[in-house]
């Protein structure tokens, strides 16, 4: 307990440093927040082979996708260059395709993925700033199907890694604009329902996972400390 709110006590202190002179001071050099909606090309190879090949549908998925994704995030400077985002992201995708016996088949799934991300300042211009990180962290998603009137649920947890260029630009001193792009690699696990059952085999011939990759961009605010 002792040693908990002593490493809070420290985080408090950082976070309220850097707001208590922010005057004159560039943003990409203070604590703040974060929040966007992003847009995904995302490619599910696993998943959509395994509906592709064992699910009756009329017409064959695509392997690409279009995903939202929705992301906070608190950043702390490490010195003039660096920083650490920690950041939530979730991310959805939601396909209907028609089935030869089974009417509409539906599939949604979604992943948590919290990570943490060494960012350096590439540009720190006082109404903009940009900056380059590579993180990653641990991820857990899960895969939603409809189709016959039934209705199944899997999950699959693992690590992801991310690739992202950040830029801000000022709206005031304390808010900006937030752009973003990722690259963004899950690599989780297989698919299982509560009994253990995979949905399916995936494209390498073995029960299904919840593996991805995904390009996105994202618009959101900032605000600094």
């Amino acid at each position: 307990m002792i040693v908990r709110n002593a490493a809070l006590g420290c985080l408090l202190a950082l976070v309220l440093g850097a707001g208590a002179s922010s005057a004159g001071v560039p943003a990409a050099r203070r604590a703040g927040f974060s929040a966007g909606l992003g847009v995904n090309y995302l490619a599910q190879r696993d998943v959509v082979d395994m509906l592709n090949g064992g699910y009756g549908l009329t017409k064959r998925l695509d392997r690409y996708h279009v995903a939202v994704d929705f992301s906070g995030a608190f950043v702390l400077p490490l010195g003039e260059r660096f920083g650490l985002r920690f950041e939530y992201a979730y991310l959805l995708n939601t396909v209907n395709a028609a089935g030869l016996y089974t009417g509409t088949t539906e599939f949604t799934t979604t992943v948590h993925m919290p990570s943490v991300v060494i960012e350096y300042c590439i540009v720190d211009a006082g109404p903009y700033n940009l900056s380059a990180g590579i993180g990653g962290g641990y991820h857990v998603g899960r895969l939603d199907l409809r189709y016959g009137g039934l209705e199944a649920g899997y999950a699959a947890q693992g690590p992801g890694a991310v690739v992202m260029l950040v830029g801000n630009t000022a709206v005031s001193e304390e808010l900006f604009v937030h752009l973003a792009g990722t690259v963004r690699a899950g690599m989780l696990g297989e698919l299982r329902n509560t009994n253990g059952v995979s949905p399916g085999i995936g494209s390498a011939g073995q029960p299904a996972t919840l593996s991805f990759f995904a390009l996105g961009a994202r618009i959101g605010v900032s605000y600094y400390l």
